[in-house]
Formats: structure tokens, sequence, C-alpha cells
């Protein structure tokens, strides 16, 4: 929410005239929490894919003891 909120606060200070930066730096607010949102989406992956091979790893240990 807060950077929506910069994001609206640079764009109509651009389009109003207040300040006179490019359009990137008026969107950077939106374009850093993408690239955060992307960063989290990553790491959560990479949990769920560490959960899994643990999850195998039992199974197949389990399989493995059942056959004994």
């Amino acid at each position: 929410m807060l950077f929506t909120g910069l994001t609206l606060i640079f764009v109509m200070s651009k389009l109003l005239g207040v300040i006179d930066w490019s359009w990137l730096l008026c969107f950077c607010p939106i374009i850093v929490y993408v690239i955060f949102l992307f960063f989290v989406f990553v790491i959560y992956l990479m949990k769920i894919h560490k959960e899994d091979k643990k999850f195998e790893k039992m199974i197949e240990e389990k399989l493995k003891d059942d056959c004994k």
C-alpha cells in the first residue's frame, strides 16, 4: 500500500509539474515492490522444494524399512 501511495504521489506531482523527474523514477516504488515480491516468491519456492526433498527422503526410508 505504501508503494502504491508513493507512486500516486509521484505521478500526480509529475503531471502537475511539481517535480521534473523521469517517468521511470515516478514508477520506481512499484518497480521496487515487484522486484521484492519476485524475490519473496523465489525464496518461497526454494523452501517448498527443500521440504519436498525431505518428504521424498522420508517416504523412501519408509519404503525401504517396509521391504525388509
